[in-house]
C-alpha cells in the first residue's frame, strides 16, 4: 500500500493527545484507533450512524479518507500545530474523520469524553471543532460553555440538520461555524454551508467535486480523490449559477398526500418557528388522500393546537392528526429514526383503533 511512507512520516504526530478529559473507555477507543491506522491494512472499520435504519459496518479507505481530511483543511485554511476536539464516538466516521484531520494537518488532539455537553470543564480552548448539532444546542444553554464555543475559531456541525432555532442563536456569532454536507459513502462531507460571517444559505463543494441531478432533481456526486462516480443521492437539490447548492428534502421523506407532493423537512423547519419540544412529521396510510401527514410529539397535541398549525402553515402542509410518545426515535447520531418513527405511528394509529 502506498500509504506506508505517509504513515511513517506521521507516525509520532498521532502520540500529541491529551486525554485528561477522556474517559478510560474513549482512551481506549483511541488506543485502538491507532492500532488499526498503523496496521498493513489499506481499510479501517466504521459504523453508519443508522439513520435510515440498524447502524452497520463499513469499510473505509485509508487514502480516500486522507483525501478528505485535506479537503477540508485547505477550504477551512486550518494552520499546523493547533489544536482539535474530539468529542465523538470513535466507532462512527465523524470522529475518525477527527483523527484523519489531525494526522494529515499535524494538529495537537484534545480528547473529551463523548456526551451533550463535550466544552463542559475543558481547560483548553481548541481552534477547530466538529459536533452535533444536539451538542452545539445542550452547550448553549450553559453560560460557561456557550462562551467557550464562541472562542472556538471554526466550528464544523455535521451529522444532523442546523434546524432555525439552533441557527438563530448562533448566526451573530463571531467565529468562523459551517454546516456540513456529506454521508456515509463519501466517508464525510463534500461541500460546506457558512452560518456566521456573512452566512450563506447554500452549500458550496470542494474542489474536485463534480455534481449534477438524475431525472428525480436527485443529487448525483463524483469526485476521483475520494473514488467516487455518479453517486446517487435521494437529497433534491437546487443549483445555483455559482455551482452552489440548495438541499431541498430527501426523495424518500416525500409525502404525496392528495397527489401534492410535500417534503418533511419542510414542514418541521417551518414548524419549529412555533414549537418548543420535540416532534416529527411523518404520514400514515389513507383511503382517500394515500397518504395523510401526521405529527409525533413528546407532548400531547390538542385540537385547537392543531388548527393553528392549519393557519400558519402553506395549503396541505397540516397535519391532520397526532399522537403522542414519551421519547421520540433518534439515531446515535441524534438525527430523527425515520422508519422507527413511522413504525411507531403505525403502532400508535393501531392502539388508538383498538381502544
Amino acid at each position: 500500500m502506498k500509504n506506508n511512507i505517509f504513515v511513517k512520516d506521521i507516525s509520532a504526530q498521532i502520540l500529541n493527545i491529551s486525554t485528561q478529559r477522556a474517559d478510560e473507555s474513549t482512551t481506549k477507543d483511541i488506543e485502538q484507533f491507532k492500532l488499526e491506522w498503523f496496521s498493513k491494512k489499506e481499510y479501517i472499520e466504521a459504523f453508519t450512524s443508522g439513520s435510515t435504519g440498524i447502524p452497520s459496518k463499513i469499510l473505509l479507505n485509508k487514502k480516500y479518507m486522507m483525501n478528505s481530511a485535506t479537503m477540508t483543511l485547505s477550504y477551512l485554511n486550518i494552520p499546523e500545530n493547533e489544536s482539535v476536539l474530539l468529542c465523538m464516538p470513535l466507532k462512527f466516521i465523524g470522529a475518525k474523520m477527527i483523527m484523519v484531520r489531525a494526522l494529515v494537518g499535524k494538529l495537537n488532539v484534545i480528547a473529551v469524553t463523548p456526551s451533550s455537553h463535550p466544552l463542559k470543564d475543558l481547560i483548553e480552548v481548541p481552534y477547530f471543532a466538529a459536533m452535533t448539532p444536539a451538542q452545539v444546542a445542550s452547550s448553549l444553554e450553559d453560560e460557561k460553555q456557550a462562551a467557550t464555543l464562541q472562542k472556538i475559531n471554526t466550528l464544523i456541525i455535521g451529522g444532523g440538520p442546523v434546524n432555525l432555532d439552533l441557527f438563530e442563536k448562533i448566526k451573530n456569532f463571531k467565529n468562523n461555524i459551517y454546516s456540513t454536507y456529506g454521508m456515509t459513502e463519501t466517508m464525510s462531507h463534500i461541500a460546506l454551508k457558512k452560518l456566521t460571517n456573512g452566512f450563506e444559505n447554500e452549500y458550496h463543494p470542494f474542489s474536485g467535486v463534480a455534481l449534477t441531478k438524475d431525472e428525480n432533481d436527485c443529487l448525483v456526486i463524483s469526485c476521483k480523490k475520494l473514488g467516487i462516480s455518479s453517486l446517487k443521492t435521494k437529497d433534491i437539490v437546487k443549483f445555483n449559477s455559482d455551482g452552489s447548492f440548495l438541499i431541498q428534502g430527501r426523495l424518500d421523506n416525500t409525502i404525496n398526500t392528495g397527489g401534492i407532493k410535500i417534503q418533511i423537512e419542510a414542514i418541521e423547519e417551518k414548524l419549529s418557528q412555533i414549537i418548543d419540544f420535540d416532534f416529527n412529521i411523518s404520514s400514515i396510510e389513507d383511503p382517500v388522500l394515500g397518504e395523510k401527514i401526521v405529527i409525533i410529539a413528546n407532548k400531547r397535541i390538542s385540537c385547537d393546537e392543531l388548527i393553528k398549525y392549519k393557519e400558519f402553515l402553506p395549503k396541505y402542509w397540516a397535519p391532520k392528526e397526532s399522537f403522542y410518545t414519551q421519547v421520540i426515535p433518534k439515531t446515535l447520531s441524534g438525527k430523527p429514526a425515520r422508519s422507527q418513527i413511522k413504525n411507531l405511528v403505525m403502532q400508535l394509529k393501531n392502539e388508538k383503533i383498538s381502544k
